[in-house]
């Protein structure tokens, strides 16, 4: 039964950080439409994604290389 409760706690722990760090994107952009922010100053989320992917720093499943 010890297993099974340290699972839990281990799932409850990464499903708090996934909602954290989903939250923080969600008002991070809201707050670059609704302020109208440049993105020089602060890039919206999908603008940093892409650039991410762009670079190769990150590999995502539509790459045709792999």
């Amino acid at each position: 039964m010890k297993k099974n409760g340290k699972l839990q706690g281990l799932l409850r722990t990464i499903g708090e950080y996934a909602l954290s760090v989903g939250v923080f994107i969600a008002l991070w952009w809201i707050y670059v439409a609704v302020k109208h922010v440049p993105a020089y100053i602060l890039p919206s989320p999908p603008k940093v994604w892409s650039s991410l992917v762009k670079r190769n720093c990150i590999r995502t499943s539509l790459d045709d290389d792999l």
